[in-house]
């Protein structure tokens, strides 16, 4: 992809793909797992389950269709 790449939610994979960026990537919250501690949860509104928050993939399902939104840092 070229120039930069804004996200609410980035998420490690785990797969063998990559991504290429061209320019800066900009996270609201990053995970460095795929379960959100509780430091990442603290930016998720209204916070969901334990069952969404410790599965990565519905997490993201959960910030893309909008009904958890990451909080703007302040």
């Amino acid at each position: 992809m070229t120039g930069d790449l804004e996200v609410d939610l980035l998420v490690p994979s785990g797969s063998d793909g990559s991504l290429a960026v061209g320019g800066e990537v900009r996270a609201r919250l990053r995970l460095e797992s795929s379960t959100a501690d509780e430091e990442a949860r603290r930016w998720l509104e209204p916070l969901p389950s334990n069952k969404v928050l410790d599965n990565f993939w519905a997490l993201c399902r959960e910030v893309g269709s909008g009904r958890t939104k990451v909080r703007p840092p302040p």
